[in-house]
């Protein structure tokens, strides 16, 4: 009985000895290979072509718990992932050195949410998307402006910023400026749904005709109830080959958005976005309009109005005529508030 009750005994221990091992290397093997890989929330590091494993080390280790990032080496050892480094930008979260190791063994990038403002010049977008992409300002100007290029998308240098239709996109941060470019112009083909194509072709109007009235509407006026009665002055004046003569245009023209009153002089001026001596739309949109005033101009408001003026209360609404008189009649009051309250 002594003997089998030492050799149970030492069944046992050895099976509790064994168990702890497992144990350990379980433990081991989580806090390796599976415990979160960032110190603290979602964290993100960029991979140039030009980096290597020790600078790919140098940025991981300090947003890396230790035994995540140990477990992280260990992979790239075995893997031989020093060979096989891959440019881009790549999430460290709460996820373990095995799942972070594998998307950057495999590439699996973690995209970049990019919202697109709308804004009065490409090169102000080019500001933008030079701060989250890995292109800069110069790269992506140079595509934006490339008429070849464009040409082959469809699109001129003065048009092309109606693509960056406003919303949020994904993107790879490593896009080339070229490829992002293409990837806007689809974005718009979509946005152009069977819906909105038939609401312009019922008008006689072209998608691109849309954006740029749209592109004017948003610079007269925030009141949305007005849009869509602004977008039918437009439409009226330029059924009836008037002069569009809108102010937004002529800002444009001297690059001068800041102006609160323009004068006679500056409706004279020779360039092609100025509206006051040109029929016609101009040669593209005066900025990138927001969804909301790209619909205002599908679902114009059918009316007589042929004129507009700002109202003399300044709160951010406007008088609507059907003749120059009353036309005239509504700017004198106006003018004269200008004056009064200086503004030059």
């Amino acid at each position: 009985m002594t003997k089998r009750h030492s050799k149970n005994g030492h069944r046992k221990s050895l099976l509790t000895s064994l168990c702890v091992v497992v144990l350990i290397l379980m433990a081991v093997v989580w806090a390796l290979f599976f415990h979160a890989m960032s110190k603290g929330g979602d964290r993100y590091i960029y991979i140039s072509p030009t980096d290597n494993i020790d600078s790919v080390y140098a940025k991981l280790r300090p947003i890396s718990n230790a035994t995540s990032f140990a477990g992280f080496r260990i992979l790239a050892s075995v893997t031989g992932y020093a060979g096989h480094i891959r440019s881009g930008r790549y999430a460290v979260d709460n996820t373990g050195a095995l799942f972070t190791f594998r998307n950057f063994k495999n590439g699996h990038q973690a995209s970049v949410h990019l919202t697109v403002p709308s804004m009065h010049l490409v090169s102000d977008l080019g500001d933008v998307f030079a701060k989250k992409m890995k292109f800069t300002k110069k790269e992506f100007m140079a595509a934006a402006t490339d008429s070849i290029f464009l040409d082959s998308l469809g699109y001129k240098p003065s048009n092309i910023i109606a693509v960056f239709v406003p919303n949020t996109y994904d993107f790879y941060w490593d896009i080339s400026p070229r490829e992002f470019i293409r990837k806007m112009a689809k974005n718009y083909d979509q946005f152009w749904t069977p819906a909105r194509r038939q609401k312009a072709e019922a008008d006689s109007l072209k998608p691109m005709q849309v954006m740029i009235i749209a592109s004017m509407i948003s610079e007269e006026t925030n009141n949305k109830k007005e849009k869509p009665i602004i977008a039918g002055i437009y439409i009226n004046r330029l059924r009836r080959n008037m002069p569009l003569q809108s102010c937004p245009t002529v800002k444009y023209a001297l690059k001068r958005f800041d102006l609160e009153r323009i004068y006679t002089w500056m409706t004279q001026i020779d360039n092609p976005y100025n509206t006051y001596n040109r029929y016609g739309l101009p040669p593209g949109p005066i900025r990138n309009p927001n969804p909301e005033d790209i619909d205002a101009v599908l679902n114009f408001v059918h009316h007589d109005y042929l004129y507009m003026c700002a109202s003399a209360k300044f709160d951010g609404t406007h008088h609507f005529s059907k003749t120059y008189e009353e036309q005239k009649a509504y700017s004198k009051e106006y003018d004269s508030e200008l004056n009064k309250r200086n503004i030059k």
